[in-house]
C-alpha cells in the first residue's frame, strides 16, 4: 500500500500575499518558550536580566516539555546553558552552567549535551551533563546522568553515557555495565565480566548504546571473542527475567540469502520489540551487506535489506539505510536510499512496516503536502507508540517541514517553513526553520519541536494532537523568499 498524499492547490512561491487560517495554527500549536523571554529564576547572581537566546533538544513526555536553552544577559555578552521544563504554572529551571551539582557534589555544571541530552518521561526529566570544580580548573571533568521527578534534582550516576528514558525508567551504559533506574535503587542490567547469554561461553567486555522501551532495556555490547573466531559483538535485551541475546556477530541473518551479521547500529526499543540496523557479510555473489531487522519476542525477522525492491517505486532497489530504524508499537520506520535498475543512485524515501508488510510513506520527488515544493531528502524519523510515523522533509531550497500520517491514512504537513505561527496575541511570525528530536520529541500524538522565524527569533512549541491538524484550503508558500535566510540544521545522532 502507498499512503495517500493530500495535495494543496499550488500557489506561486514568490507570492507575498496568501489566504490562511491563523486560528487553526494557534489552536493546535502552543508556545512553550520564546527567545527574548525572561528566564524562570536567575542562574547566576552576576547575570543581569537574563533572557532566552536559543534552544535545543526539545523533549516531550507525560504532558511535560523539557528542553535545553542558551540564555543571555542584558549586555548581550554573557551566555549560559541550562535545562528547563514546563510545570503546572509555567517554566522551571532544573540546572544551569556554574550551578553546584545536587546532593553532596562539590563540582559545578560545566556543559550539557546540546543535541540529544534531555529526555522527558511521564514525570521524570533526565539529562547528561559534565561537571568541574571552577575554582580548580576550567577543563571538563566527570560526566553524569541527572534526573528530576519534581522533588529536586538527583545524581543517578557519574561517568556514564547519554540516557534513554521510557515511562520514568532511565537506562544508560557506562564503562562497567548497563544500568537502569526508575526512581528507586540503581539496578545493574549487565556488567563487565558477566556471561553473555546465547554465545559460546563469552563474557561482556564493553557496552554501547542503550534503548529503553517500557520495561525492556536493549543494548549493544562487545564480548570476548567466541573460541576460534573473531565474533565479539551483539544485540542484547533484558525485560526483568534476565538478559537474552537478540543477534550476534557471525549468526546467519534471516531472509538475507545466507549473509551473516558483522556489525550492529541504530538500536531502537518499543515495548517488547527491538529494532536495529546491521551490517552483514555480503550475500554470496553480491555486494549486499546492510539491512534492518527486528525481534518482537517470537524470533528475529528482516524488515528491509540492501538489494530488495523498494515498495512504491518503479522497481528500484534499496542501496543504503540512513535515519532509523525507529520503532513505535508494531511499526518500524526508516529512511532508505534507492538505486535504479541501471545502478544509478536515485532518491531517498521514508518507509514503514507495521507487521503487515513494507510500505512507502514518502519519496524524494513527490509533492510535499501543504507546499508548492517537492521532497528532495528526509531526516529525523520517529514512530510513536500508536505506530504513527513523523519525519522532517527537506526541499531543494534548503528549507523543511514536519510531516505525518493522519487517521485517514493521508500524508499531511504538521508545519512547514513559510507557514505562520501565532506566538502571542497580535504576534504572528513566519517560520524559517524547524528542528525535531526524533529520540525524545514525540510522546503519543503530542510533538515538541523548535521553530526559527524570519525575524531571527526562535521558540519551543508543542502540538497536542498531530493527527487532528486540519488541512487548510491554502497555505503560505513563501519558500523561495525564505531561501534568502541563512539556516543551520541539526541532524540528531542515532545511537551506535
Amino acid at each position: 500500500m502507498r499512503f495517500k498524499t493530500v495535495l494543496i492547490a499550488g500557489v506561486s512561491a514568490l507570492a507575498l500575499t496568501y489566504s490562511f487560517s491563523a486560528l487553526a495554527v494557534s489552536t493546535h500549536f502552543k508556545p512553550v518558550a520564546l527567545s527574548g523571554a525572561a528566564l524562570p529564576g536567575v542562574p547566576d547572581p552576576g547575570f543581569s536580566n537574563p533572557t532566552f537566546h536559543s534552544f535545543a533538544s526539545a523533549s516531550q513526555g507525560g504532558g511535560v516539555t523539557a528542553f535545553q536553552a542558551l540564555s543571555v544577559d542584558d549586555s548581550n555578552t554573557r551566555f549560559i546553558d541550562g535545562v528547563f521544563r514546563t510545570n503546572g504554572s509555567g517554566l522551571e529551571r532544573l540546572a544551569s552552567v556554574n550551578e553546584l551539582g545536587p546532593g553532596e557534589l562539590t563540582d559545578r555544571f560545566l556543559t550539557f549535551d546540546f543535541f540529544d541530552g534531555v529526555a522527558q518521561g511521564r514525570t521524570r526529566t533526565a539529562f547528561f551533563a559534565t561537571l568541574n570544580d571552577f575554582e580548580q580548573s576550567s577543563e571538563s571533568g566527570p560526566g553524569g546522568i541527572f534526573a528530576d521527578s519534581g522533588a529536586g534534582l538527583q545524581l543517578i550516576a557519574l561517568e556514564e553515557d547519554l540516557p534513554s528514558l521510557s515511562g520514568d525508567t532511565v537506562a544508560f551504559s557506562g564503562r562497567s555495565g548497563v544500568f537502569r533506574d526508575n526512581g528507586g535503587d540503581l539496578e545493574t542490567v549487565a556488567g563487565v565480566g558477566d556471561n553473555a547469554p546465547g554465545t559460546d561461553g563469552t563474557a561482556f567486555t564493553r557496552f554501547g548504546s542503550v534503548a529503553q522501551g517500557g520495561r525492556t532495556t536493549a543494548f549493544l555490547a562487545e564480548t570476548d571473542p567466541e573460541p576460534g573466531t573473531t565474533n565479539d559483538r551483539g544485540v542484547f535485551r533484558e525485560s526483568g527475567s534476565g538478559v537474552e541475546l537478540v543477534a550476534f556477530e557471525g549468526d546467519t541473518a534471516p531472509d538475507a540469502g545466507g549473509a551473516i551479521f558483522a556489525e550492529f547500529n541504530n538500536l531502537s526499543q518499543s515495548g517488547s520489540t527491538t529494532a536495529f540496523l546491521a551490517q552483514t557479510s555480503a550475500e554470496p555473489g553480491t555486494s549486499n551487506d546492510q539491512g534492518i531487522f527486528r525481534d518482537s519476542g517470537s524470533g528475529l525477522e528482516l524488515v528491509a535489506f540492501e538489494g530488495d525492491t523498494a515498495p512504491g517505486t518503479d522497481g528500484e532497489t534499496f542501496r543504503a539505510f540512513l535515519d532509523g530504524p525507529a520503532q513505535g508499537g508494531d511499526t518500524t520506520g526508516f529512511i532508505g536510499v534507492t538505486t535504479s535498475q541501471a545502478g544509478v543512485p536515485n532518491q531517498s524515501g521514508v518507509f514503514q512496516d507495521d507487521g503487515t508488510g513494507l510500505d512507502l510513506v514518502a519519496l524524494a520527488g513527490d509533492a510535499a503536502p501543504g507546499t508548492s515544493e517537492v521532497f528532495t531528502a528526509f531526516q529525523n524519523v520517529a514512530v510513536n507508540n500508536l505506530g504513527r510515523v513523523v519525519f522532517e522533509g527537506l526541499f531543494g531550497n534548503g528549507l523543511d517541514g514536519l510531516f505525518t500520517i493522519n487517521n485517514d491514512g493521508d500524508l499531511i504537513s504538521i508545519l512547514v517553513a513559510g507557514q505562520t505561527l501565532t506566538v502571542a496575541e497580535n504576534d504572528t511570525r513566519t517560520v524559517s526553520s524547524l528542528d525535531f528530536n526524533p529520540l525524545a520529541g514525540l510522546d503519543g500524538d503530542t510533538l515538541a519541536f523548535i521553530a526559527g522565524f524570519t525575524d531571527g527569533s526562535s521558540g519551543v512549541f508543542k502540538v497536542h494532537d498531530i493527527s487532528a491538524i486540519p488541512v487548510p484550503a491554502s497555505l503560505p508558500l513563501l519558500l523561495s523568499a525564505l531561501g534568502f535566510f541563512g539556516l543551520v540544521k541539526i541532524r540528531h545522532r542515532q545511537p551506535s
